[in-house]
């Protein structure tokens, strides 16, 4: 496995997980959990489209190299 396609990999999980964590946290707070669970979901969601952009600007510099 190539470094490009490790790094594409990885940044997928992280994605994943960063908002999935968010929507599990907010929704918690929905279900009467204190303030720091709408904190923690906000901020793990704007993590999460940070990453989607991060993404995107290592792609375009990766370009030119194979996943092989």
């Amino acid at each position: 496995m190539s470094l490009k396609a490790f790094h594409v990999l990885f940044l997928i999980a992280a994605v994943l997980l960063t908002i999935g964590f968010g929507v599990y946290a907010i929704l918690q707070f929905k279900n009467g959990s204190p303030m720091s669970y709408l904190l923690m979901g906000v901020g793990s969601s704007i993590l999460g489209v940070g990453l989607i952009v991060y993404s995107s600007f290592i792609l375009k510099k990766l370009k030119r190299y194979s996943f092989f």
